[in-house]
Protein backbone atom coordinates (compact mmCIF):
# COMPACT_ATOMS: atom_id res chain seq x y z
CA UNK A 1 0.00 0.00 0.00
CA UNK A 2 3.32 2.40 1.00
CA UNK A 3 4.00 2.03 -2.78
CA UNK A 4 0.76 3.13 -4.27
CA UNK A 5 0.83 6.10 -2.28
CA UNK A 6 4.27 7.13 -2.82
CA UNK A 7 3.49 6.71 -6.81
CA UNK A 8 0.18 8.68 -6.16
CA UNK A 9 2.44 11.61 -4.24
CA UNK A 10 4.22 11.61 -7.63
CA UNK A 11 2.05 12.20 -10.16
CA UNK A 12 1.60 15.47 -11.96
CA UNK A 13 -1.28 16.86 -10.02
CA UNK A 14 -1.16 20.33 -12.26
CA UNK A 15 -1.48 18.28 -15.40
CA UNK A 16 -4.37 16.33 -13.76
CA UNK A 17 -6.60 19.21 -12.25
CA UNK A 18 -6.25 21.04 -16.00
CA UNK A 19 -7.64 18.52 -17.48
CA UNK A 20 -10.36 18.30 -15.30
CA UNK A 21 -10.86 21.83 -16.00
CA UNK A 22 -10.61 21.92 -19.90
CA UNK A 23 -13.06 18.32 -19.65
CA UNK A 24 -15.38 20.89 -17.19
CA UNK A 25 -15.45 23.93 -19.76
CA UNK A 26 -15.86 21.56 -22.80
CA UNK A 27 -19.12 19.25 -20.82
CA UNK A 28 -20.68 22.79 -19.81
CA UNK A 29 -20.91 23.93 -23.31
CA UNK A 30 -21.65 20.58 -25.13
CA UNK A 31 -24.61 20.20 -22.49
CA UNK A 32 -25.77 23.85 -22.77
CA UNK A 33 -25.73 23.07 -26.84
CA UNK A 34 -27.08 19.25 -26.58
CA UNK A 35 -29.85 20.62 -24.44
CA UNK A 36 -31.23 22.89 -26.81
CA UNK A 37 -31.31 20.13 -29.58
CA UNK A 38 -32.95 17.50 -27.40
CA UNK A 39 -29.74 15.55 -28.52
CA UNK A 40 -28.18 14.33 -25.33
CA UNK A 41 -26.80 11.01 -26.30
CA UNK A 42 -23.63 13.15 -27.32
CA UNK A 43 -23.18 14.52 -23.94
CA UNK A 44 -23.65 11.38 -22.53
CA UNK A 45 -20.91 9.89 -25.34
CA UNK A 46 -18.03 12.08 -23.95
CA UNK A 47 -18.68 11.74 -20.39
CA UNK A 48 -17.88 7.97 -20.74
CA UNK A 49 -14.90 8.92 -23.25
CA UNK A 50 -13.78 11.21 -20.35
CA UNK A 51 -14.26 8.34 -17.61
CA UNK A 52 -12.01 5.92 -19.87
CA UNK A 53 -9.31 8.39 -21.18
CA UNK A 54 -8.62 9.60 -17.86
CA UNK A 55 -8.82 5.90 -16.14
CA UNK A 56 -6.23 5.34 -18.51
CA UNK A 57 -3.82 8.66 -17.95
CA UNK A 58 -3.98 7.72 -14.27
CA UNK A 59 -3.29 4.08 -14.98
CA UNK A 60 -0.63 4.51 -17.36
CA UNK A 61 0.99 7.28 -15.06
CA UNK A 62 2.09 4.42 -12.74
CA UNK A 63 4.45 2.65 -15.40
CA UNK A 64 8.05 3.44 -15.66
CA UNK A 65 8.67 3.62 -19.26
CA UNK A 66 12.13 4.95 -18.80
CA UNK A 67 13.43 1.00 -17.47
CA UNK A 68 10.79 -0.72 -20.18
CA UNK A 69 12.25 1.08 -23.01
CA UNK A 70 15.83 0.43 -21.99
CA UNK A 71 15.45 -3.35 -22.00
CA UNK A 72 13.77 -3.36 -24.73
CA UNK A 73 14.48 -1.13 -27.08
CA UNK A 74 13.10 -2.65 -30.26
CA UNK A 75 9.70 -1.44 -28.47
CA UNK A 76 10.33 1.54 -29.82
CA UNK A 77 10.44 1.05 -33.08
CA UNK A 78 7.74 -1.24 -33.13
CA UNK A 79 5.92 1.28 -32.03
CA UNK A 80 7.21 4.30 -34.27
CA UNK A 81 6.29 1.90 -36.69
CA UNK A 82 2.69 1.21 -35.73
CA UNK A 83 2.03 4.53 -35.32
CA UNK A 84 3.18 5.62 -38.90
CA UNK A 85 1.14 2.32 -40.24
CA UNK A 86 -2.09 3.50 -38.25
CA UNK A 87 -1.52 7.24 -39.74
CA UNK A 88 -1.03 6.06 -43.33
CA UNK A 89 -4.26 3.91 -42.59
CA UNK A 90 -6.09 7.34 -41.32
CA UNK A 91 -5.03 9.02 -44.06
CA UNK A 92 -6.89 6.75 -46.60
CA UNK A 93 -10.00 6.33 -44.48
CA UNK A 94 -10.00 9.67 -44.40
CA UNK A 95 -9.82 10.17 -47.78
CA UNK A 96 -12.42 7.28 -48.94
CA UNK A 97 -14.56 9.00 -46.04
CA UNK A 98 -14.70 12.46 -47.74
CA UNK A 99 -14.60 11.79 -51.16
Amino acid sequence: MSLFLSRLKKLDWILISTSLVLFSFGLLSLYSSSLARGNVIVFKKQCIFFIIGFTLMILFSFFDFLRILKNYPILIFIFYFLVIFLLIGLFFLAYFYLV
